[in-house]
């Protein structure tokens, strides 16, 4: 590729004929060196040709110094260095870009920015925001991405990136911005957890509706957030990622504890939550469903099936009618409802181990089919107002209902019961610990709960209950065979 040349003319003319002297005149050199005093420096290079193809030479002049017009070709050659070899209608639109900014007295286009406006998804006549830049990161994306990932990239763009980062420019966001943002994430889980365990219901109301950020969830916002600037990277429209700096805990599963009663005693004691996921006792979930039956709660069974068979919210409210087999005595989970932000979707399963059957207990059964009964009641007294939507859990006039709402009514009742609290999915995590406790084989709980692996299962749930540990070490020793027992010391 032609780079250029610079050389140094005048305006002086020749006494014989009148012409310009141009690059020849005499007066411009001192001997073997140039005269400081007289000419202009300048530059010329031929650009790609236009997009009709006709040539585009380019000739500037009027530098003091040569230094100057060989800075200027310097940066058009870089410019022009970004076109991937072989790319000539890249090359076109470059060359197009240095002869605009050349005319208009402008500077030549840094090679970044000839990037972002070469490859970038949109068209920016400044460095974008974050907000802007993770735009143009979904838009050139989303068909390239599954619908449950770009479903989640957005959530963090609008839950989080874009409320704390979204006004900054993008080249300039640094990490101990993004640093910020999670103390603030860390701050409003505080006050959640706090305001959810008061004994004072106003706090209580305060929080309806809102959850904390889990780290799991906090490592996710991250990832989406440096994925995003690797994206914008490749495009020239920053220089470095922020995200890749920044350092979070160890997304390792928080461990479960149960409510013991030491456990109660202290957090009345203090109003502190023990760190870690809350899982009631087999006794506490019984006064939980218990209390629901008094109170003649009309979602009681959607309770029942999380407690005794582990579903998650989304597959308990997407569950239909159809996929219950009262005579197979199982349900099928083909069906969820997600939130995406505050609006709730139906959608298929995440994963394939999440879309299978799960086997029911008489009384569950015996459960359903009341719910159901209760179900075509009310469809009765909605008459015209009610929506036929084929779920099995509703609302009094049929329709979907919504995740969140399930588990502002969940903490409602349960601090009703005078019981400790728990998260919704602590009940997915009771059944689980219902079945060991029972003696049921971990395998046949990794088939329940649908988890990937029987390693998920057990790390998650050997030594969730005290008394599991002490019941398998009286089986244990029951096996051994024995004719004498040394009595007891009194």
């Amino acid at each position: 590729m032609n780079t250029g040349t610079t050389s140094k003319r005048c305006g002086c003319r020749r006494p014989d004929t009148g012409k310009l002297w141009g690059s020849k005149c005499p007066k411009l050199r001192r001997g073997n060196s140039w005269n400081p005093n007289h000419g202009v420096w300048q530059y010329q290079i031929e650009l790609p040709a236009r997009a009709d193809g006709r040539r585009r030479p380019l000739r500037r002049g009027g530098f003091a110094n040569q230094t100057d017009a060989a800075e200027v070709l310097r940066q058009i050659n870089e410019a022009l260095a970004v076109c991937e070899p072989g790319e000539a209608g890249d090359l076109t639109r470059i060359g197009d870009l240095i002869e605009t900014a050349v005319n208009a007295d402008h500077p030549i286009p840094a090679a970044a920015d000839v990037r972002r406006r070469l490859y970038a998804a949109e068209t920016f006549d400044s460095v974008p925001d974050v907000a802007e830049l993770l735009t143009m990161f979904m838009t050139s994306r989303s068909k390239k991405i599954k619908p449950g990932t770009r479903r989640s990239y957005q959530g963090h763009i609008d839950n989080h990136l874009v409320p704390h980062l979204g006004r900054r420019r993008a080249d300039r966001l640094r990490t101990g911005q993004i640093e910020a943002m999670y103390e603030a994430i860390e701050e409003r889980n505080d006050r959640i957890l706090v305001f959810r365990a008061s004994p004072d219901p106003a706090k209580r109301r305060e929080v309806k509706g809102q959850r904390k950020v889990g780290l799991a969830t906090q490592h996710r916002i991250l990832a989406t957030l440096r994925t995003a600037y690797n994206w914008a990277m490749k495009r020239g429209l920053v220089a470095v990622n922020p995200a890749k700096l920044v350092e979070l805990a160890s997304a390792k599963a928080p461990k479960k504890l149960v409510w013991t009663d030491e456990r109660i005693t202290e957090w009345k004691r203090t109003g502190k939550l023990p760190e870690g996921i809350m899982v009631w006792t087999p006794e506490q979930t019984g006064v939980f469903l218990d209390h629901l039956i008094a109170c003649q709660d009309r979602l009681y069974a959607l309770y029942h099936l999380i407690a005794y068979r582990g579903l998650r919210r989304g597959e308990a409210c997407g569950l239909h009618r159809t996929e219950y087999d009262r005579f197979g005595k199982k349900i099928t989970i083909a069906w969820q409802i997600t939130q995406f932000g505050w609006e709730p979707r139906l959608e298929r399963p995440k994963t394939d181990d999440s879309y299978d059957d799960v086997p029911l207990d008489a009384e569950t059964v015996a459960v359903l089919d009341a719910h159901l009964v209760q179900q075509r009641r009310e469809r009765l007294a909605a008459g015209p107002r009610w929506v036929e939507t084929g779920l099995f859990f509703t609302t009094a006039t049929g329709k979907a209902l919504h995740p969140a709402e399930v588990t502002d009514h969940f903490y409602h009742r349960a601090a009703q019961a005078g019981l400790p609290p728990i998260g919704l999915h602590g009940l997915r995590h009771g059944a689980a610990t219902i079945n060991l406790a029972a003696g049921v084989d971990m395998k046949v709980v990794q088939d329940l709960l649908r988890h990937s692996s029987i390693t998920v299962t057990s790390d998650l749930y050997t030594s969730v209950l005290p008394d599991l540990a002490f019941d398998a070490a009286e089986k244990a020793a029951a096996r051994v065979p024995r004719k004498r027992h040394l009595k007891a010391v009194s």
